[in-house]
């Protein structure tokens, strides 16, 4: 995709849908995205990819992808904070098994948390809730030139 933009960056609802695309081929309506349309460098785009591949393929292994009735909604907002904008995204699971916390931090855990931390400027929380799972990821955005 960012070759397609000459690598001067994408939309977020772009990225997220290419990201997206192999889970919703047979039920487009597992999925619900809603939010302002938000332009990401191509620092961001790539980062935010990885991060929300990484949600889905836990989705799909354990969460709402996994069965035939899970559902997730992906949410997103712009925040204007005294340190800049920022953004936040929340991904939330409903209708997949039933849901407990992990024993130890999974690897695709830390992994969100610590791009979110370390490459966002932001962070990263992932809430294991008996109806679904809910991350929330926020991501400070670049200052507009």
């Amino acid at each position: 995709m960012l070759s397609q933009e000459k690598w001067q960056g994408s939309e977020l609802q772009d990225v997220i849908a290419r990201v997206l695309k192999p889970y919703l081929l047979s039920n487009p309506d597992r999925v619900r995205m809603f939010g302002p349309l938000v332009p990401l460098s191509p620092r961001l785009a790539v980062v935010l990819s990885m991060i929300v591949h990484e949600i889905a393929t836990n989705a799909a292994k354990y969460g709402a992808l996994s069965n035939d009735s899970g559902t997730v909604a992906l949410d997103w907002e712009i925040i204007a904070q005294s340190d800049g904008r920022k953004l936040r995204m929340i991904w939330t699971e409903s209708g997949g098994p039933h849901v407990s916390a992990p024993v130890q931090r999974g690897f695709g855990s830390r992994l969100i948390e610590r791009s979110a931390r370390d490459q966002l400027g932001g962070e990263a929380t992932v809430d294991f809730l008996p109806r679904g799972v809910v991350c929330t990821v926020t991501a400070a955005l670049e200052q507009e030139t």
